[in-house]
């Protein structure tokens, strides 16, 4: 995961370049603005957690319940 800040605009040749050396090993990158992190945190981490699911399947297959043991 890459947090992507305005100067990004000017490298998108030089992301590109890296985005397809790291899928050739395997790497998935994914890309969120640092304005979006701040102003929807949540909405990244389910995008982060469902391209890991889609990946991988589910990170468990018997979550605990939400708060248990607290």
């Amino acid at each position: 995961m890459e947090l992507d800040g305005s100067q990004h605009l000017d490298a998108v040749a030089y992301d590109v370049a890296r985005t397809t050396f790291l899928e050739s090993l395997g790497w998935q990158v994914l890309r969120f603005w640092n304005s979006d992190i701040r102003a929807h945190p949540d909405g990244v981490a389910d995008a982060i957690l469902s391209t890991v699911e889609a990946r991988l399947g589910r990170t468990h297959p018997r979550p605990l319940p939400f708060r248990e043991g607290s």
